[in-house]
């Protein structure tokens, strides 16, 4: 690895010491190696701290702080602590595919306009019903305009340029955004740069629980409270108010099917 690396992989936990490693395997294991992973326990009280130390690794940094109810947080200290180029997100339960980082710093690297690049996905989890089904594939063009409708944009598929970082601030810690703090940041960096997709599936997205109206519904929610802050905030066009409209039909109905 060079010094500083190409890219810093943040991965915040929070006691999944039984998934962690194998996350981080398939992080170590990429075929691009100019990296480092910065792995920030949330106030870890599993083995979470023996996982990481059993990768004997020097481009694995562990940092340790006080639980704090939220992935936020801890990505905001991964952030701090980065010293890449570029900055990848990856859950502590979610795995990446061998050729994710080459292809996603080649594009990044030709497309110098684009502050942020995703990929496609397929998820996994314990019931036949989500194996290998795959992630929205998103769009080319007009991303932050899409992304007002909802979040299509997997966290764990994400790398971004660590000045678009610095510029549009830390990922919001409000509490009831709780889970959706990675949609606000991707509107963020979309209203001011153009996006980048790769339209292959280079994550493995690991989906939990049983009620996914119920889990949708609160998350639509959450959607909403972002994008009215937005217009709040930033932007209060019609444009704005067409997907607040949206995004409450959608939650209405994910309302009428948990019933």
């Amino acid at each position: 690895m060079a010094f500083p690396p190409m890219v810093t992989v943040v991965v915040p936990t929070y006691n999944r010491a039984q998934l962690l490693g194998e996350t981080m395997e398939s992080i170590l294991t990429q075929d691009f190696d100019d990296l480092e992973l910065v792995v920030v326990s949330d106030g870890c009280t599993d083995n979470t701290e023996a996982v990481v130390s059993s990768f004997v690794d020097s481009r694995v940094r562990l940092i340790k702080q006080e639980n704090s109810g939220g992935p936020a947080r801890p990505r905001n200290a991964g952030v701090a602590n980065a010293t890449g180029k570029y900055v990848a997100f990856c859950d502590d339960d979610d795995l990446w595919m061998p050729q994710k980082l080459r292809m996603q710093v080649a594009l990044m690297e030709k497309r110098p306009d684009a502050g942020l690049c995703f990929t496609r996905g397929i998820t996994i989890g314990d019931g036949d019903f989500f194996a290998r089904r795959s992630l929205k594939r998103g769009v080319d063009h007009n991303h932050f305009r899409v992304l007002l409708y909802g979040n299509y944009i997997a966290n764990s598929s994400v790398l971004v340029r660590k000045k678009v970082l610095e510029e549009v601030g830390q990922f919001n810690t409000e509490k009831f955004l709780q889970g959706a703090e990675d949609y606000d940041m991707w509107l963020r960096i979309a209203h001011r740069h153009p996006l980048a997709r790769l339209n292959e599936p280079l994550i493995k997205y690991r989906v939990h629980g049983n009620n996914l109206a119920a889990v949708r519904a609160k998350g639509t929610l959450r959607g909403i409270r972002i994008v009215r802050n937005f217009r709040r905030d930033v932007s209060p066009s019609e444009r704005v108010n067409t997907a607040l409209a949206w995004q409450w039909c959608k939650y209405l109905i994910y309302r009428l099917v948990h019933r």
